[in-house]
């Protein structure tokens, strides 16, 4: 998928430090909500980077920001005659509502060598915000939750069956669910049941994510 890259302006503090940072905007500004929504924030230094980049993500109304546990990717730019060392980060958004929601920028920190004979040169920069405007699909209420995903598969299991029980005899139920590109703390826990006679003790839940290449499965198991 092809991303537009805006370069931003860098103030005059900045610019002494030579450094420089860009936002590559999700290609869909307006998703369903619970959609995954990707942008990456690039970074440029002269020399090359001395230490990892630190990143201060905001906290958002309405949306979860997540930045996966990829590499970045990395490139090399020449600017005015002078070479410098880019990093591409990716991030990932989750809207949890409808309507406009504005994402603050992004604090960047980060060190980079100039040369082998220069000191280390610590940057702090910030990237541009933006603005997404989530619908909410057809059918679904506001503040209910809503997975939005290509794949999405549930199943179920009992140790041991429930066949000829007999009274006091115990059984676990095993509910898990899975949903390519939706973070396991976003998968909501299915209903306990009420039923005469029984009596349920609910586990916490097991959550985790699986990740591949920019890919990654959320799942979440309900156990009772």
């Amino acid at each position: 998928m092809r991303q537009a890259f805006l370069l931003l302006a860098i103030p005059a503090r900045l610019a002494a430090e030579s450094a420089f940072v860009e936002l590559a905007p999700p290609a869909q500004p307006a998703p369903w909500v619970g959609q995954r929504l990707d942008f990456a924030v690039v970074e440029g230094v002269p020399g090359r980077f001395n230490g990892s980049t630190r990143f201060d993500l905001p906290k958002i109304d309405g949306a979860i920001l997540m930045k996966p546990e990829e590499r970045p990717v990395l490139a090399t730019r020449t600017v005015e005659g002078k070479e410098f060392a880019v990093q591409r980060h990716e991030f990932s958004l989750f809207a949890q509502r409808a309507g406009e929601i504005g994402i603050p920028p992004i604090g960047v920190r980060c060190g980079s060598l100039p040369d082998l004979h220069a000191p280390e040169q610590e940057h702090g920069l910030e990237s541009q915000g933006f603005t997404i405007t989530p619908r909410l699909p057809e059918g679904a209420r506001p503040g209910q939750v809503v997975i939005t995903s290509q794949q999405v598969t549930i199943t179920e299991s009992w140790n041991p069956e429930p066949r000829d029980g007999r009274a006091g005899d115990a059984f676990v139920r095993s509910v898990t669910i899975k949903a390519q590109d939706v973070p396991g703390m976003l998968l909501p826990g299915l209903p306990t049941p009420s039923m005469g006679g029984l009596a349920t003790y609910p586990d916490a839940p097991r959550v985790a994510d699986q990740t591949a290449r920019g890919d990654f499965t959320g799942s979440r198991t309900d156990r009772h």
